[in-house]
């Protein structure tokens, strides 16, 4: 019988130094949870538009001579009028050189409108309303001028009212016009007129 060599291996041979790995479900649940740190290209654009649609713009807007303006919904505008006379004027007492005035037929010229133009404030648009032009014409008169000052734009307004009415421009029209509309500093000074020329 031929000598066999048989190798016996007790327990303590059988132990060793090294680590077993971890279960590959655990890995598995590490690589997953890793894949799910970074959201997808899609979702970062999505919440960069989210974040910037939340962003307050300031827009500062600055217009004059104006009214019934409206941007957006909620935008406070403070309109600047640039008029040469924007305060309460006091109604002076009639006399007989405004009574004159008021019922005088004399043809307006543009001497009378150079006179009284500087002198009509923020109710303008009344006067020339109340001298028959239309709003609409009103409107185009201001913006074709207004580069120019208030004191053209009102010299415009009333050289517009003459030429629509030629001859039939009558000084105590303009008068009855301008006391109408609370413009009491032109009537004053058409009245200082008056009485330079002996008038009435």
């Amino acid at each position: 019988m031929a000598n066999q060599k048989h190798s016996t291996h007790s327990p303590e041979d059988l132990k060793t130094d090294s680590i077993p790995d971890a279960p590959r479900e655990i890995i598995n649940d590490q690589e997953t949870d890793a894949s799910h740190t970074l959201p997808p290209k899609e979702e970062i654009i999505n919440e960069e538009r989210k974040a910037s649609q939340k962003k307050p713009s300031t827009v500062v807007y600055q217009i004059s001579n104006s009214n019934g303006i409206r941007i957006g919904p909620d935008v406070n505008l403070t309109i600047v009028q640039n008029s040469p006379s924007t305060k309460t004027q006091s109604a002076p007492k009639e006399n007989r050189t405004i009574r004159g005035l008021q019922e005088s037929k004399q043809q307006v010229t543009r001497e009378h409108i150079r006179l009284v133009a500087p002198h009509v404030g923020e109710h303008w648009r009344e006067v020339g309303r109340t001298l028959n032009l239309t709003d609409g014409r009103l409107e185009q008169i201001e913006q074709d001028h207004y580069k120019e000052g208030m004191r053209e734009v009102v010299y415009q307004v009333l050289l517009e009212w003459i030429r629509v009415n030629a001859s039939e421009a009558r000084l105590g029209e303009l008068t009855n016009a301008l006391w109408k509309s609370a413009e009491y500093s032109a009537v004053k000074k058409l009245a200082e007129w008056a009485k330079e020329s002996s008038l009435f």
